[in-house]
């Protein structure tokens, strides 16, 4: 990023998601909402930002590991390996799975916390999401 104003303003928000960051036992959160328009979206932010500012990166390092640990704190295990991602708490409640801000946006999102953490228990995550994925999925019955 080669403009400086969008510089200080993208730092200026991971200052404000570090400060208003709501810790607990389990990790940390924003809205107590994993999927990607929420707290999913801060922490690929935030991914982006520890690869932006390379010399600030021990500052955003925990916010991404402790926001995964809070995600991944509430997957919901299915007895077939599967990891579902649908911790959201908004009235308007429905499941989506399969599109980038549900179960299979949380699994890349694991795949890029692994890629800086080298945490295996962030690949095994998004390989669970795979899973989950792949047993609830309906197959089409011809081509269209």
């Amino acid at each position: 990023m080669k403009d400086e104003n969008a510089k200080t303003a993208a730092w200026e928000i991971v200052s404000y998601y570090k400060e208003h960051a709501i810790r607990t036992s389990q990790g940390i959160y924003w809205s107590d909402n994993s999927v990607m328009y929420f707290d999913g979206g801060i922490t690929l932010f935030l991914i982006d930002s520890f690869l932006t500012y390379p010399g600030r990166g021990e500052e955003v390092y925990p916010l991404i590991t402790d926001s995964c640990d809070y995600i991944l704190a509430n997957a919901i295990p299915h007895g077939d390996g599967g990891l579902e991602f649908d911790h959201l708490q908004v009235d308007f409640k429905h499941k989506e799975p399969n599109f980038e801000f549900g179960t299979a946006g949380i699994g890349y999102l694991f795949v890029k916390a692994y890629e800086i953490t080298n945490d295996k228990r962030y690949v095994q995550a998004a390989q669970s999401a795979a899973v989950y994925l792949k047993n609830i999925a309906v197959k089409q019955k011809k081509d269209i």
